[in-house]
């Protein structure tokens, strides 16, 4: 998404509000600037890439090397010292957490209004079967 653009949490940010994101970003991370925090977040908890796995919290495409990347992020470091890393925490519960701790944290601080943005990892393409020849997806239609 092009830096000209200004998103919401940028422009909540400027009305005064505490912004926080949880969960998928998937907008662009080539410097700090593309991250969340560099689009007006206070706070990020999730992942970068399209997609990781629920468990492990590693990107699902390999990258550079054929190695899997650690692809949870607290705000502008990989997370994979937190507790949710090291116990292999089922993302769902792991942003449920985060989202509680936020809400305390915030109504025991300011009294500035709250925004967060919650973007679960969850199926984000039309639901796919393997077709009759076993080798492609439906959505491929190379078997017609």
């Amino acid at each position: 998404m092009p830096l000209s653009f200004d998103i919401l949490p940028k422009v909540l940010k400027r009305a005064g509000y505490a912004t926080h994101m949880l969960g998928k970003w998937h907008l662009g991370h080539f410097t700090h600037v593309h991250t969340p925090a560099g689009r007006g977040f206070d706070t990020f908890f999730g992942f970068l890439f399209g997609s990781e796995t629920h468990d492990s919290h590693n990107s699902w495409g390999r990258h550079t090397c054929s190695v899997p990347v650690i692809d949870l992020w607290n705000t502008s470091h990989r997370a994979d010292g937190s507790v949710h890393y090291k116990n292999m925490t089922y993302s769902p519960e792991m942003y449920g957490v985060e989202m509680d701790r936020l809400l305390r944290n915030h109504a025991a601080g300011t009294k500035a209004p709250f925004f967060l943005y919650m973007a679960f990892r969850a199926c984000s393409q039309a639901a796919c079967c393997r077709c009759r020849c076993g080798r492609h997806s439906c959505c491929c239609r190379a078997c017609g």
